[in-house]
């Protein structure tokens, strides 16, 4: 085959360069190639014109109108179990309504049926504002006395809004969620004044959103699933109406838990330095403004394990938000779960136990502690009144808030580790553990029981003061452990006294009641008393991982110096510290650590709240160990003796009432000290406090549990009880 060009195009072309080539085809083929050719052009053309004459307007609006947006799909936060696998919290799909205001009815009537049919599902209720450009100062004062009134809320709020509205030339909201009696008498009695704005809540909101009106306006946000089914399937009689899921934290068992796990709420700006710079080191990615994060307890504590990473969706959306298509999906990593050293049923028959006394009592608050002696983890941590955390999640009303904070109880405070209290008796096995490791006695060493004791407070000793016993019955010479047992305060108030000389060079001494010889004082003065309290780390946080732990106090004569100016500490101080009536406050976890560390022989625990955290793929990334953070200072002997005293005092002394009354575990040994009897402490114009602490089993302790009624008749006990009630349920549990 030829590959000559002039070969190759002769059947084709007629140029003059080839004269005899072939003439061009004049036939129908060609006459048809012309018209495919003119038709085609002239489609074209017609397209073109369409497309920018024709459709310019259009496609000029899809264009400004249309946007990629990349929409955030919110991560799941982890989930908080009991040692057991109960679960604490979870994420529960609610949802957010909103209505995009212009493409709501134009016709008045319409639009106020939309708005009714809306708000009889979401039951809002309606809103105050009020509008200072229509005011007149001369019923001003009037009109803001009676807003405060009939909107139970501060004069100086009403003020403020009114000057908000003044400033902005505009209404302002008061107050809305106003229930239909209060709406009407709102009406009724404001309704002649232009000042006053009286809408539903929904027309409020739709109407005073920051965003524009062709951007969703959100009315109603966490609602509920059968509601937001309900108003879907009402769509029609809506227009304008969008619905969104939104993941929100519940808790299941409420105020069982509100005082370990906390709750959840949007980052505020006193939060969002901290939780930037922890981001940060746990290389995570940087808070958003409007992010949920904790905000107190665990929820708070563990946020960088609970907190997950969110996805996202990216969609082209119309200028009203109307999504025309999805693009790129990004899933969304869920946070790490955390199982607690809690248990849940203990937990709850804490509380029980804990709500009864308090109501028989008559007391005001109450917290119970139940930690592991062999590895301090917490058990239990009970703190009464308490509130329902999940009211905090959307967001609080001022008015249940201000209630909260009113409260005698103070349900915000978690009372387990931030209240402070007179510890009372149950110090005393600390300063007995510090009495014998200090050698000033032995487990054989007597002192007299006999109701008080005198101690001479003039130049001649003529002049005594009086000490009683919480028993002024006389018992007789008593060991230690039988004094710890019997519950003998005069034991601990010549243990107490140091051998010493006073400013006059005369030795420090004591005398049995109506007695003429005098006895020289050779205890532990209080110093070394405050060495061994300083030991079990009373004085000193300790260290569980929640906010707001309080310190305590062991007071010496610096601090009273500085309380006190001019009066420095005296013998009298030291007595009264000796049996828990001076000026020394601990709260229930210091003590129930402290216990804890007599039950196991000395070893002070961290007290522990997590036993693992594992992330999205389940991989444990946080197994805590137990953690050392002192030792009492003294030999297993010495607590020995202690344990015993203890022991001693369930099975025939101050707490043997327990036993015979059934309330502890039937066949295991149980060591415990009961506070000062509250009749005692009402008599001595002192705060009448109950309390109870103890461990079992005796050989070898599990549980460790220390319970507090702060106030009451002064006729009951009933710390006691608790404590028992504790003990018990977690003995029988362990049984096979």
């Amino acid at each position: 085959m030829s590959l000559d060009p002039k070969n190759f195009y002769k059947p084709w072309l007629h140029t003059e360069h080839d004269p005899e080539g072939p003439l061009p085809d004049t036939g129908t083929r060609w006459r048809v190639f012309r018209l495919v050719i003119v038709l085609s052009f002239l489609v074209l053309v017609a397209r073109l014109w369409q497309l920018q004459v024709l459709g310019a307007d259009r496609f000029e609006q899809a264009a400004a109108n249309n946007s990629t947006r990349r929409l955030p799909i919110e991560a799941q936060r982890g989930v908080l179990y009991d040692r057991n696998g109960a679960q604490l919290t979870a994420n529960v799909p609610l949802y957010d309504v909103s209505l995009t205001l212009v493409e709501m009815p134009e016709d008045e009537a319409q639009y106020q049926a939309a708005l009714r049919q809306l708000d009889a599902r979401l039951n809002l209720g309606a809103a105050v504002a009020v509008n200072a450009t229509a005011l007149t100062d001369a019923g001003q004062n009037a009109l803001i006395a009676r807003l405060a009134a009939l909107l139970d809320l501060d004069v100086s709020r009403v003020r403020a809004a009114l000057a908000e509205s003044r400033e902005a030339e505009g209404p302002v909201l008061l107050r809305d969620g106003l229930t239909a009696p209060e709406a009407d008498a709102v009406r009724s009695q404001l309704g002649s004044q232009k000042a006053v704005v009286l809408v539903s809540t929904v027309q409020w909101r739709v109407e005073n959103s920051d965003v524009p009106p062709f951007r969703p306006a959100l009315v109603a946000e966490g609602v509920a699933r059968e509601t937001a089914l309900a108003i879907e399937g009402e769509r029609m009689l809506v227009p304008g109406l969008s619905i969104q899921q939104a993941a929100s934290r519940a808790y299941p068992q409420g105020p069982t838990f509100s005082g370990v796990l906390g709750y959840v709420g949007q980052i505020g700006p006193e939060q969002l330095e901290s939780l930037q710079d922890q981001a940060a080191r746990f290389g995570q990615r940087a808070y958003a403004l409007d992010e949920t994060v904790g905000k107190t307890g665990l929820e708070s504590v563990l946020e960088p394990y609970l907190r997950g990473s969110p996805g996202s969706q990216e969609v082209e959306v119309t200028i009203t938000n109307r999504v025309v298509r999805q693009g790129k999906l990004t899933e969304p990593v869920p946070g790490g779960n955390v199982v607690l050293t809690l248990d849940a049923g203990l937990q709850g028959a804490s509380e029980a136990a804990l709500l009864r006394a308090i109501r028989k009592s008559g007391a005001k608050a109450g917290a119970a502690v139940a930690l592991d002696p062999r590895t301090g983890q917490v058990l239990a941590l009970v703190s009464l009144p308490s509130y329902d955390n999940n009211a905090f999640i959307r967001g609080i009303s001022q008015k249940d808030y201000r209630t909260l904070t009113r409260d005698p109880g103070r349900p915000l405070l978690n009372k387990a580790i931030s209240g402070l209290y007179e510890p009372g008796a149950v110090i005393k096995p600390f300063i007995a553990a510090g009495g014998l490791a200090e050698r000033i006695v032995d487990p054989a060493t007597t002192y007299p029981c006999a109701g008080s004791i005198e101690v001479p407070v003039s130049a001649g000793f003529s002049q005594r003061q009086k000490f009683p016993d919480a028993n002024p019955r006389p018992q007789g010479a008593q060991t230690i452990a039988q004094a710890l047992a019997s519950g003998c305060d005069t034991y601990f108030y010549i243990l107490a006294g140091p051998e010493q000389r006073d400013g006059l060079g005369r030795v420090l001494q004591y005398y049995e009641p109506g007695g003429d010889d005098a006895t020289p004082f050779r205890g532990l003065g209080i110093e070394r008393m405050n060495k061994y309290l300083n030991n079990f780390r009373f004085g000193s946080e300790t260290q569980i991982n929640l906010p707001g732990e309080e310190a305590g106090l062991v007071a010496d004569n610096a601090w009273k110096l500085t309380q006190f100016p001019g009066s420095p500490w005296t013998l009298s101080d030291s007595i009264r510290t000796a049996v828990g009536r001076g000026y020394n406050l601990v709260t229930p976890i210091q003590m129930a650590s402290a216990t804890a560390a007599i039950a196991n022989g000395g070893t002070i625990y961290r007290p522990e709240l997590v036993i693992r955290v594992t992330n999205a793929e389940g991989r444990a990334v946080l197994t805590p160990k137990p953690e050392q953070v002192g030792t009492a200072g003294m030999t297993p002997e010495h607590l020995q003796t202690v344990r015993e005293g203890m022991r001693l005092s369930v099975e025939r002394g101050g707490a043997s009432a327990l036993r015979k009354e059934k309330l502890l575990p039937a066949g295991v040994r149980i060591a415990a000290m009961t506070g000062t009897p509250p009749s005692v402490q009402k008599a001595l114009d002192r705060p009448v406090v109950s309390w109870f602490t103890g461990f079992a089993p005796y050989a070898a302790p599990e549980i460790t549990v220390a319970v507090v009624l702060d106030g009451g008749d002064g006729r009951t006990d009933r710390a006691a009880e608790v404590g028992s009630v504790m003990l018990k349920y977690y003995v029988e549990r362990q049984r096979p």
